[in-house]
């Protein structure tokens, strides 16, 4: 049961986003380093002089894994400077801040970011979409590569029930006075535009 509706759901959010991508992307299952990737979007041949590059990464939970609360105390919300992040690296210490599935699912994405040398990383389930950016991906060179210490975090979700479920939620409707809900699809394709325009930057530096 719970791979049926694994592989409908799979179909009905993304399907709709990668048609208006399908002249510059192409989508499908990858293995990395023994490590199989949910979804991969790739540039074409066409894009990148004959070799596929990684544009982005999306794997699929089962509904109710995703839980802000686990992630909220790891979580600087709005433009934080850099004090804000050293104070919130330094209260970790050798420990980390995220709970039970949030602290699994963060070194998945980050592992996914490490292994496919892409900075865009998804979870998705029917609720929610979580965008991460690894913005320090490979920022210390070839000779200490890794995935960076941080990444930037968009939280999507699609009903407006989540607000009363989890308080992480309500904070952030308290602070900017709205939170829009149904838009997984159109973050999706933003998030997959701006991750498409990233990897067009990177060929120019190359």
């Amino acid at each position: 049961m719970y791979s049926n509706w694994q592989c409908l759901y799979k179909y009905y959010i993304p399907q709709p986003v990668r048609r208006p991508l399908k002249k510059t992307s192409q989508t499908h299952p990858q293995s990395v380093e023994g490590v199989r990737l949910d979804l991969v979007f790739v540039t074409t041949k066409e894009h990148d002089k004959g070799e596929e590059q990684k544009i982005a990464v999306i794997e699929f939970k089962r509904r109710g894994l995703i839980n802000p609360e686990q992630f909220k105390d790891a979580i600087l919300t709005g433009d934080p400077s850099q004090q804000e992040i050293n104070k919130k690296l330094a209260k970790a210490g050798t420990k980390t801040l995220l709970k039970e599935n949030a602290e699994v699912f963060c070194k998945q994405t980050s592992a996914y970011a490490y292994m496919s040398a892409c900075k865009h990383v998804a979870l998705s389930n029917w609720d929610h979409l979580v965008l991460f950016e690894f913005a320090s991906l490979n920022s210390k060179g070839k000779d200490d590569y890794s995935a960076g210490d941080t990444a930037n975090i968009s939280w999507v979700y699609e009903n407006s029930s989540v607000l009363e479920e989890h308080s992480m939620h309500r904070q952030l409707y308290m602070k900017l006075g709205e939170v829009k809900v149904g838009t997984i699809r159109k973050a999706l394709l933003g998030w997959l535009v701006q991750a498409f325009e990233d990897s067009l930057k990177i060929q120019e530096k190359d």
